[in-house]
Protein backbone atom coordinates (compact mmCIF):
# COMPACT_ATOMS: atom_id res chain seq x y z
CA UNK A 1 0.00 0.00 0.00
CA UNK A 2 1.29 3.44 -0.96
CA UNK A 3 1.88 5.88 1.77
CA UNK A 4 -0.15 9.14 1.71
CA UNK A 5 2.49 12.22 1.85
CA UNK A 6 1.15 15.23 3.82
CA UNK A 7 2.17 18.87 3.14
CA UNK A 8 5.59 20.01 2.02
CA UNK A 9 6.74 23.35 4.53
CA UNK A 10 6.06 25.31 1.07
CA UNK A 11 2.78 24.12 0.70
CA UNK A 12 1.73 24.94 4.69
CA UNK A 13 3.42 28.03 4.55
CA UNK A 14 1.57 28.98 1.23
CA UNK A 15 -1.81 27.58 2.89
CA UNK A 16 -1.09 29.20 6.08
CA UNK A 17 -0.74 32.79 4.16
CA UNK A 18 -4.14 32.09 2.57
CA UNK A 19 -6.07 31.76 5.41
CA UNK A 20 -4.49 34.92 7.27
CA UNK A 21 -5.48 36.50 4.42
CA UNK A 22 -8.95 35.40 4.07
CA UNK A 23 -9.39 35.65 8.34
CA UNK A 24 -8.40 39.84 7.72
CA UNK A 25 -10.48 40.43 5.14
CA UNK A 26 -13.16 39.04 6.87
CA UNK A 27 -12.66 40.96 10.27
CA UNK A 28 -11.79 44.19 8.05
CA UNK A 29 -14.97 43.74 6.14
CA UNK A 30 -16.84 43.16 9.65
CA UNK A 31 -15.26 46.15 11.32
CA UNK A 32 -16.44 48.29 8.93
CA UNK A 33 -20.06 46.64 8.97
CA UNK A 34 -20.15 46.96 12.15
CA UNK A 35 -19.15 51.02 12.36
CA UNK A 36 -21.39 51.70 9.91
CA UNK A 37 -24.55 50.71 11.48
CA UNK A 38 -22.35 52.20 14.93
CA UNK A 39 -22.14 55.64 13.38
CA UNK A 40 -25.14 56.15 10.71
CA UNK A 41 -26.42 59.32 10.32
CA UNK A 42 -29.28 60.71 11.99
CA UNK A 43 -30.94 60.88 8.49
CA UNK A 44 -31.00 57.95 6.29
CA UNK A 45 -34.77 58.16 4.87
CA UNK A 46 -38.00 60.14 5.03
CA UNK A 47 -41.07 58.93 7.47
CA UNK A 48 -44.39 60.61 6.85
CA UNK A 49 -46.04 60.18 10.06
CA UNK A 50 -49.20 62.26 9.90
CA UNK A 51 -50.38 64.93 7.82
CA UNK A 52 -51.16 65.30 3.95
CA UNK A 53 -50.08 68.19 1.61
CA UNK A 54 -47.17 68.77 -0.23
CA UNK A 55 -45.59 71.04 2.18
CA UNK A 56 -43.49 68.97 5.39
CA UNK A 57 -42.99 70.31 8.71
CA UNK A 58 -39.74 67.59 9.99
CA UNK A 59 -39.30 66.37 13.33
CA UNK A 60 -35.80 65.62 14.72
CA UNK A 61 -35.80 63.70 18.00
CA UNK A 62 -32.94 65.33 20.78
CA UNK A 63 -32.55 62.55 23.33
CA UNK A 64 -30.22 61.14 25.89
CA UNK A 65 -27.22 62.78 27.68
CA UNK A 66 -25.61 65.05 25.00
CA UNK A 67 -21.88 64.10 24.52
CA UNK A 68 -19.31 64.24 22.04
CA UNK A 69 -18.63 60.85 22.21
CA UNK A 70 -18.96 58.59 19.40
CA UNK A 71 -19.15 55.18 21.30
CA UNK A 72 -17.37 51.59 20.96
CA UNK A 73 -18.37 48.59 18.82
CA UNK A 74 -20.50 47.57 21.60
CA UNK A 75 -22.09 50.75 23.15
CA UNK A 76 -24.89 51.86 21.70
CA UNK A 77 -26.19 55.53 22.27
CA UNK A 78 -29.72 57.27 22.05
CA UNK A 79 -27.85 61.39 21.97
CA UNK A 80 -27.72 62.59 19.05
CA UNK A 81 -24.20 64.27 17.77
CA UNK A 82 -23.64 68.06 17.12
CA UNK A 83 -22.16 66.09 13.70
CA UNK A 84 -24.57 64.08 12.94
CA UNK A 85 -27.28 67.29 13.44
CA UNK A 86 -25.29 69.99 11.35
CA UNK A 87 -25.01 67.44 7.94
CA UNK A 88 -28.89 66.66 9.14
CA UNK A 89 -30.10 70.63 9.16
CA UNK A 90 -27.79 71.34 6.29
CA UNK A 91 -29.60 68.82 3.51
CA UNK A 92 -33.14 69.96 5.14
CA UNK A 93 -32.28 74.12 4.69
CA UNK A 94 -32.11 72.89 0.73
CA UNK A 95 -35.53 71.03 0.94
CA UNK A 96 -38.38 73.68 -0.61
CA UNK A 97 -40.98 71.74 0.67
CA UNK A 98 -39.87 72.00 4.08
CA UNK A 99 -41.43 74.52 6.13
CA UNK A 100 -40.42 73.65 9.25
CA UNK A 101 -39.12 71.45 11.89
CA UNK A 102 -39.50 70.09 15.40
CA UNK A 103 -37.18 69.87 18.11
CA UNK A 104 -38.69 66.73 20.13
CA UNK A 105 -36.28 66.98 23.44
CA UNK A 106 -35.86 64.74 25.88
CA UNK A 107 -32.65 65.29 27.62
CA UNK A 108 -31.08 65.78 30.57
CA UNK A 109 -28.60 67.91 29.08
CA UNK A 110 -24.71 66.99 29.27
CA UNK A 111 -21.54 68.75 27.58
CA UNK A 112 -21.28 71.91 27.78
CA UNK A 113 -19.24 71.66 24.75
CA UNK A 114 -21.47 69.59 22.41
CA UNK A 115 -24.85 71.86 23.44
CA UNK A 116 -23.23 74.79 22.59
CA UNK A 117 -22.82 73.04 19.11
CA UNK A 118 -26.33 71.66 18.64
CA UNK A 119 -27.29 75.24 19.31
CA UNK A 120 -25.26 76.77 16.69
CA UNK A 121 -26.21 74.31 13.99
CA UNK A 122 -30.15 74.91 14.72
CA UNK A 123 -29.17 78.95 14.67
CA UNK A 124 -27.27 77.99 11.69
CA UNK A 125 -30.31 75.87 9.99
CA UNK A 126 -32.94 78.74 10.80
CA UNK A 127 -30.80 81.20 8.06
CA UNK A 128 -32.39 78.94 5.62
CA UNK A 129 -35.95 81.24 6.34
CA UNK A 130 -37.37 77.82 8.09
CA UNK A 131 -39.14 77.68 11.23
CA UNK A 132 -38.38 75.68 14.31
CA UNK A 133 -40.30 74.97 17.12
CA UNK A 134 -38.87 73.06 20.28
CA UNK A 135 -41.22 70.83 22.20
CA UNK A 136 -39.81 69.69 25.25
CA UNK A 137 -40.25 66.03 26.46
CA UNK A 138 -40.34 64.73 30.06
CA UNK A 139 -37.09 66.29 30.58
CA UNK A 140 -35.36 68.81 28.84
CA UNK A 141 -32.73 70.75 31.48
CA UNK A 142 -29.59 71.98 31.38
CA UNK A 143 -27.91 71.38 28.42
CA UNK A 144 -31.77 69.94 26.71
CA UNK A 145 -32.72 73.82 27.76
CA UNK A 146 -29.74 75.05 26.02
CA UNK A 147 -30.42 73.39 22.81
CA UNK A 148 -34.42 74.69 22.77
CA UNK A 149 -33.24 77.91 23.19
CA UNK A 150 -32.23 77.65 19.32
CA UNK A 151 -36.04 77.87 18.46
CA UNK A 152 -38.27 80.72 17.33
CA UNK A 153 -40.79 79.06 20.02
CA UNK A 154 -40.49 76.75 23.20
CA UNK A 155 -43.45 74.38 24.19
CA UNK A 156 -43.10 72.36 27.00
CA UNK A 157 -46.01 70.39 29.39
CA UNK A 158 -46.95 71.43 32.32
CA UNK A 159 -45.17 68.35 33.83
CA UNK A 160 -42.54 68.77 31.92
CA UNK A 161 -38.88 68.91 33.89
CA UNK A 162 -36.99 71.46 32.86
CA UNK A 163 -34.33 74.17 34.43
CA UNK A 164 -31.38 73.13 36.17
CA UNK A 165 -29.45 76.51 34.79
CA UNK A 166 -25.74 76.07 35.36
CA UNK A 167 -22.61 74.64 34.58
CA UNK A 168 -20.76 71.60 36.78
CA UNK A 169 -17.81 69.82 36.98
CA UNK A 170 -16.54 67.12 39.24
CA UNK A 171 -12.86 65.41 39.66
CA UNK A 172 -12.48 62.57 41.98
CA UNK A 173 -10.15 62.74 45.28
CA UNK A 174 -9.06 58.65 45.11
CA UNK A 175 -6.30 59.87 47.78
CA UNK A 176 -7.61 58.21 50.74
CA UNK A 177 -8.37 54.74 48.31
CA UNK A 178 -4.28 55.22 47.45
CA UNK A 179 -3.18 55.43 51.48
CA UNK A 180 -5.83 52.43 52.31
CA UNK A 181 -4.09 50.16 49.90
CA UNK A 182 -0.38 51.57 50.74
CA UNK A 183 -0.10 53.26 47.05
CA UNK A 184 1.57 56.93 46.31
CA UNK A 185 1.85 58.22 43.13
CA UNK A 186 5.03 59.87 42.19
CA UNK A 187 4.72 62.76 39.49
CA UNK A 188 7.23 64.98 37.32
CA UNK A 189 5.93 67.99 36.03
CA UNK A 190 6.79 71.08 33.78
CA UNK A 191 4.58 73.48 35.68
CA UNK A 192 2.96 73.58 38.91
CA UNK A 193 -0.49 73.36 37.78
CA UNK A 194 0.19 70.85 35.35
CA UNK A 195 -0.99 68.25 37.43
CA UNK A 196 -4.49 70.46 38.80
CA UNK A 197 -6.81 67.30 37.69
CA UNK A 198 -5.14 64.66 39.76
CA UNK A 199 -7.16 62.18 41.36
CA UNK A 200 -3.96 60.99 44.06
CA UNK A 201 -4.42 64.28 45.90
CA UNK A 202 -6.18 67.35 46.68
CA UNK A 203 -6.57 70.77 45.17
CA UNK A 204 -5.01 73.52 46.33
CA UNK A 205 -7.08 76.95 47.24
CA UNK A 206 -5.25 78.44 44.14
CA UNK A 207 -6.36 75.33 41.83
CA UNK A 208 -9.86 74.99 43.14
CA UNK A 209 -9.95 79.20 42.08
CA UNK A 210 -8.32 78.48 38.73
CA UNK A 211 -10.66 75.60 38.47
CA UNK A 212 -13.66 77.78 39.01
CA UNK A 213 -13.13 80.28 36.86
CA UNK A 214 -13.27 78.40 33.93
CA UNK A 215 -16.11 76.86 35.20
CA UNK A 216 -18.13 80.01 35.93
CA UNK A 217 -17.01 81.42 32.12
CA UNK A 218 -19.03 78.44 30.76
CA UNK A 219 -21.70 79.60 33.00
CA UNK A 220 -21.86 82.44 31.88
CA UNK A 221 -22.33 81.59 27.85
CA UNK A 222 -25.19 80.50 29.47
CA UNK A 223 -26.03 82.84 31.16
CA UNK A 224 -25.69 85.13 28.25
CA UNK A 225 -28.16 82.79 25.85
CA UNK A 226 -30.44 82.89 27.92
CA UNK A 227 -30.52 86.50 28.37
CA UNK A 228 -30.26 86.47 24.55
CA UNK A 229 -32.98 84.30 23.41
CA UNK A 230 -35.60 85.13 26.23
CA UNK A 231 -35.21 88.79 26.07
CA UNK A 232 -34.26 89.07 29.62
CA UNK A 233 -31.55 91.43 31.29
CA UNK A 234 -28.52 89.16 32.88
CA UNK A 235 -29.01 89.93 36.61
CA UNK A 236 -32.67 88.94 35.72
CA UNK A 237 -31.50 85.53 34.50
CA UNK A 238 -28.51 84.45 36.99
CA UNK A 239 -31.85 85.06 39.80
CA UNK A 240 -33.04 81.63 38.28
CA UNK A 241 -29.85 80.12 37.47
CA UNK A 242 -29.32 78.55 40.77
CA UNK A 243 -29.47 74.74 39.56
CA UNK A 244 -32.76 74.33 40.67
CA UNK A 245 -35.23 72.44 38.48
CA UNK A 246 -38.40 73.46 37.52
CA UNK A 247 -41.85 72.48 36.00
CA UNK A 248 -43.41 73.56 32.93
CA UNK A 249 -45.85 76.30 34.50
CA UNK A 250 -43.06 77.43 36.54
CA UNK A 251 -40.70 77.95 33.45
CA UNK A 252 -43.70 79.57 31.87
CA UNK A 253 -44.18 81.87 34.85
CA UNK A 254 -40.65 82.73 34.36
CA UNK A 255 -40.46 83.48 30.59
CA UNK A 256 -38.33 80.50 30.00
CA UNK A 257 -40.69 78.95 27.72
CA UNK A 258 -43.68 80.50 25.04
CA UNK A 259 -46.45 77.89 26.06
CA UNK A 260 -48.06 75.52 27.80
CA UNK A 261 -48.87 72.35 25.37
CA UNK A 262 -48.47 69.00 23.78
CA UNK A 263 -46.56 67.47 21.02
CA UNK A 264 -49.50 67.82 18.60
CA UNK A 265 -49.48 71.77 19.72
CA UNK A 266 -45.76 72.04 19.05
CA UNK A 267 -47.47 71.19 15.24
CA UNK A 268 -49.88 73.37 15.04
CA UNK A 269 -47.45 76.25 16.12
CA UNK A 270 -45.10 75.10 13.53
CA UNK A 271 -48.20 75.36 11.09
CA UNK A 272 -48.97 78.47 12.52
CA UNK A 273 -45.15 80.09 12.64
CA UNK A 274 -44.75 78.96 9.07
CA UNK A 275 -48.47 80.35 7.50
CA UNK A 276 -49.71 76.59 6.24
CA UNK A 277 -52.47 75.12 6.92
CA UNK A 278 -52.06 71.68 5.51
CA UNK A 279 -48.38 69.69 5.98
CA UNK A 280 -47.07 66.28 5.66
CA UNK A 281 -45.65 65.52 9.37
CA UNK A 282 -42.33 63.64 8.58
CA UNK A 283 -39.87 62.52 11.02
CA UNK A 284 -35.91 61.72 9.79
CA UNK A 285 -34.60 58.85 10.77
CA UNK A 286 -33.61 54.91 9.81
CA UNK A 287 -35.40 51.62 10.11
CA UNK A 288 -33.84 49.13 13.10
CA UNK A 289 -31.90 46.55 12.05
CA UNK A 290 -30.16 43.61 13.35
CA UNK A 291 -27.00 45.72 14.59
CA UNK A 292 -29.28 48.02 16.01
CA UNK A 293 -30.85 45.26 18.25
CA UNK A 294 -27.61 43.88 19.18
CA UNK A 295 -26.18 47.39 20.29
CA UNK A 296 -29.09 48.09 22.25
CA UNK A 297 -28.92 44.60 24.32
CA UNK A 298 -24.92 45.44 24.48
CA UNK A 299 -25.92 49.34 25.81
CA UNK A 300 -28.30 48.07 28.50
CA UNK A 301 -25.62 45.15 30.03
CA UNK A 302 -22.30 47.13 29.96
CA UNK A 303 -23.85 50.70 29.95
CA UNK A 304 -24.87 51.26 33.78
CA UNK A 305 -20.96 50.35 34.79
CA UNK A 306 -19.66 52.50 31.81
CA UNK A 307 -21.59 55.44 32.96
CA UNK A 308 -20.45 54.69 36.67
CA UNK A 309 -17.07 55.28 36.02
CA UNK A 310 -17.69 58.34 33.85
CA UNK A 311 -19.42 60.23 36.70
CA UNK A 312 -16.48 59.37 38.88
CA UNK A 313 -13.80 60.79 35.84
CA UNK A 314 -11.86 57.66 35.95
CA UNK A 315 -12.48 56.70 31.99
CA UNK A 316 -13.61 60.41 30.70
CA UNK A 317 -11.53 63.09 32.10
CA UNK A 318 -12.77 66.49 33.83
CA UNK A 319 -15.45 67.99 31.55
CA UNK A 320 -17.82 71.05 32.09
CA UNK A 321 -21.22 69.71 31.71
CA UNK A 322 -24.54 71.74 31.77
CA UNK A 323 -26.41 68.83 33.09
CA UNK A 324 -29.36 67.76 35.50
CA UNK A 325 -26.73 65.80 37.70
CA UNK A 326 -28.14 62.54 39.70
Amino acid sequence: MEEKKGLTKTQSWILGCGLFFIIGIVAICSVAVVSLFANKSVRENEKVIGGSGNEKIGVIRISGVLSEDEGGLLIASSAISSVCLRQELESLAQDPDLKAIILRINSPGGSAVESEELYQAVVNFKKSGKIVVSSLGDTAASGGYYVALSADEIIASQATITGSLGAIAEITNLSGLYEKLGLQAEVYKTGTEKDIFSQTRERTDEEKEIIQKVIDDSFQLFLERIAERRKMEINEVKKMADGRIYSGQQALDLKLIDKLGNYEDAVSEAKRLAGIEEAKLVEYTSEPTIWDFILQLSSQKFNPLLKSLENLDLTSGFKIRYLLSP
